[in-house]
């Protein structure tokens, strides 16, 4: 495990920056609540093309379990995620007393053929909105509903009825992110990386607001996983994202309160580190994942901590090898 300069993090920032940019669809962006402090997205074109997304697709394909789902499901609906998909963004106002946001994708959908199959289940209304298909889907036991919006057959939204209903009330207009920086951030991230994330608040203040109570209110919580959650208290703001390649490049940066507490935060991911690395020889998956986390450069500067990582695709491939194969209970 090796420290790194700011110097040193933004060179990588750079490097991957140049390897091919390709920003978040502004489609997608335009549709998002301009309120938003949570972004995260997926290019799941590059992503797919990728030497890590064309061994993902060869174990879907090898898999009879998996590919006999995905068949039913191409079957049902007209929809093929492995070549009608091409990006996914996700987006919350990361609100505890309204938990929930918005996931859009863009590709191509077959509306007629989804709503069809939709429609089969009792929980499920097939309606419109100001002309857009729309499928409702209500939950019989909490009576919360949630929906799936389909524009021109190329962008489906979803999320809960109303934040749903005013992402299409925003589809006819020009919208921005109020916050500037973070529009600023999304697209550096989105354009440098496969998979990438920013947020502007806490992970802590994404949990709902009763579960928040609850953790403060504990009294036999463990101490361990106390630190945790003081942990995630002390990160103000994160960003990241990776890009896959040859090397699978990972970039990070998590904004403390303080420069102490940015110190502090690097010691706890260097000592969850430590933890696998002392516990590599159980099997062969958790030395792959020793071995991969060594790799893990780590240094507080500010008050902001850095992460960079670079691993061989070719050793990511052997960790997800060496996972027991998942067994469905009696």
């Amino acid at each position: 495990m090796r420290s790194l300069s700011m110097r040193s993090f933004a060179a990588a920032v750079l490097l991957i920056s140049s390897s091919g940019m390709y920003a978040a669809d502004p489609q997608l962006l335009n549709l998002v609540m301009p309120d938003a402090k949570v972004l995260a997205g997926v290019n799941v074109t590059t992503a797919k093309a990728s030497p890590l997304g064309q061994f993902l697709l060869a174990r879907i394909s090898a898999s009879s379990g998996a590919d006999a789902h995905l068949q039913k499901l191409i079957s049902l609906t007209g929809f093929d995620p492995r070549t009608d998909l091409a990006e996914i963004l996700a987006a919350s106002a990361a609100d505890p007393a309204h938990p929930g946001g918005l996931v859009l994708a863009k590709g191509t959908f077959n509306v007629t053929e989804l709503s069809a199959a939709a429609g089969q289940s009792p929980n499920v209304q097939i309606q419109t909105y100001d002309s857009y298909p729309l499928i409702v889907s209500t939950n019989p036991k909490t009576q919360v509903s949630r929906a799936v919006a389909f524009i021109n057959g190329t962008i489906a939204v979803s999320g809960s009825v109303d934040l749903v209903k005013a992402a299409l009330d925003r589809s006819g207009s020009t919208n921005a992110l109020t916050n500037t920086a973070l529009a600023a951030q999304v697209t550096q991230l989105s354009g440098a990386n496969d998979e990438w994330v920013a947020s502007t608040v806490s992970p802590a203040q994404l949990a709902p607001a009763k579960a928040q109570s609850a953790g403060s209110q504990s009294t036999g919580q463990s101490s361990k996983a106390a630190g945790f959650a003081a942990s995630l208290k002390n990160i103000q703001t994160f960003q990241g994202g990776i890009k896959f390649g040859a090397n699978d490049v990972l970039t990070a940066q998590l904004g403390a309160a303080d420069a102490q507490s940015a110190t502090a935060l690097a010691n706890v991911v260097q000592f969850a580190i430590s933890l696998v690395t002392m516990n590599s020889q159980k099997d062969a998956a958790a030395t792959e994942l020793a071995q991969i986390l060594q790799s893990l450069q780590v240094s507080a500067s500010g008050t902001n901590l850095n992460l960079v990582s670079s691993i061989p695709d070719a050793q990511i491939q052997t960790l997800l090898s060496s996972l027991p194969a998942h067994k469905k209970a009696n």
